[in-house]
């Protein structure tokens, strides 16, 4: 019997209906300030961002003033500051963005200003808002996100600490506060430990992103823990009774390694609400999922190529890149296996293309082959052929330890293509040995004709 055979549409990830929503940022409320300082500084610099977006208006306002149409089609002079920047932000689109993001912290602002000192919700969301937009600020970014992180900071700590605070000052102990400037870097110490301690109180809240990240913590041995995966696999329940979907798919992969029909049925089940809660930071489910309606496990899932490519394009939708290059292959060599049964050079240069610019080794030494030949069909040049960019994309992807693109490297300075140096057997040679050790076969006959080995 087919266990997924129940599902009512080939897609089985419901369609996100917002941003704010997947980043968790939907119906959060805003926290004030408690430091009379960070209050000051942070109004300072709302006033001077906003004026210098304002300032960038002044362009318009003197084409609306000789009369020149605007985007509304009307024209004179504009009304008021809120018309024009309305105006502006029609034309164009990053300082829509811009201006967006700067009525959106005034806001904020003016919510935790005026919010109740024991409520810390409004300052939680004015910093969480500054820390998601750090890399799309165009004024003040030092200064907005060096507050932000006091704000976490402080939220975060004491008797009254705020979870959701303690979950994002645990990631940013982990991995570092977003948006580093190397003109002016945010010294911000890695402590693995202290991010374990801030996702453990954060998990007991009922917070389960916090526990899925501790649980993952303890399973990577970021931690000292012993040899027992207990707490591990507790935490992850937590998280997985809440559809956590990387607590869902560490618990489907963990009960897939299991013989037992039983494991493997409910290993199947968790990866479906896995697939059908992805997000952008967890679409695994989606790509392994398409995989067993691809190839079909006897006895309990039978092939679906429909089902198969649709989950695909879900993943790839989400940014998976080997996703993005598995349907890149399949779209260049059309597989049955994903119902797919005419090429489309078009849609495989389009997914390698993604995916290479996720630096997805595969991919990169993919899309070199394609720029080595170029792509086109009878009637349109897709890809124009382009050896300097097929080495550029090679080389990365020899960076990254790939055998069959140190090998290409290899050809490439060998011949001397795109690539020149002293001495490019010497060269060559050290590249068909980091392939042939990794099992290359043809850096290996490469290598013993290049040393005149029989």
């Amino acid at each position: 019997m087919d266990i997924c055979a129940q599902r009512s549409s080939p897609r089985v990830r419901p369609r996100r209906t917002s941003n704010l929503q997947e980043r968790g940022g939907i119906n959060m409320k805003r926290h004030p300030f408690t430091h009379a300082s960070s209050r000051t500084a942070a109004n300072k610099s709302l006033s001077l961002a906003s004026s210098k977006v304002l300032a960038r208006t002044s362009t318009s306002d003197s084409l609306s003033a000789t009369g020149s149409v605007s985007s509304s089609g009307s024209t004179g002079s504009t009304g008021s500051t809120d018309e024009v920047l309305a105006d502006f932000a029609v034309r164009s689109r990053s300082s829509r963005q811009a201006l967006y993001i700067v009525r959106r912290l005034q806001a904020l602002k003016r919510a935790a200003d005026a919010a109740n000192p024991l409520d810390h919700a409004p300052a939680f969301a004015y910093a969480k808002y500054i820390l998601d937009h750090a890399t799309r600020l165009e004024f003040d970014q030092y200064a907005y996100v060096q507050d932000a992180l006091a704000i976490i900071k402080d939220l975060a700590s004491g008797p009254s600490a705020y979870p959701l605070a303690q979950l994002v000052r645990a990631n940013i102990l982990l991995s570092g506060p977003p948006c580093q400037d190397l003109s002016k870097p945010i010294l911000e110490q890695r402590d693995n430990e202290g991010a374990f301690r801030l996702y453990m109180s954060a998990a007991k809240a009922g917070i389960p992103d916090a526990a899925y990240h501790a649980a993952m913590m303890i399973q990577n041995r970021r931690v000292p823990w012993g040899g027992d995966m207990t707490e591990s696999i507790r935490l992850l329940n937590m998280a997985a009774q809440h559809n956590h979907p990387g607590a869902l798919y560490a618990l489907a992969k963990r009960l897939l390694s299991s013989r037992s029909r039983k494991d493997l049925v409910k290993g199947i089940e968790y990866l479906r609400l896995s697939a059908a809660t992805a997000t952008k930071a967890h679409p695994e489910a989606l790509h392994d999922l398409a995989l067993i309606y691809r190839d079909g496990l006897p006895t309990l899932v039978s092939p679906d190529s429909t089902s198969a490519l649709n989950l695909l394009l879900d993943a790839a939708d989400l940014k998976h890149a080997p996703s993005q290059h598995l349907l890149a292959t399949a779209y260049l060599s059309p597989t049955l296996l994903l119902g797919i049964t005419t090429p489309n050079p078009a849609l495989a240069v389009h997914y390698c293309s993604l995916a290479a610019k996720a630096s997805f080794p595969p991919a990169m030494l993919s899309l070199s082959e394609m720029y080595l030949t170029g792509m086109s069909t009878p009637t349109t040049v897709i890809l124009s052929p382009d050896p300097a960019e097929a080495y550029l994309l090679a080389r990365k992807a020899a960076e990254k330890g790939l055998p069959r693109a140190q090998c290409l490297v290899g050809r490439f300075v060998e011949e001397g293509q795109c690539v020149k140096c002293m001495d490019p057997t010497k060269e060559a040679i050290l590249w068909y040995k980091r392939a042939a050790e990794q099992g290359n076969r043809e850096a290996r006959i490469r290598l013993s004709r290049l040393e005149g080995r029989p």
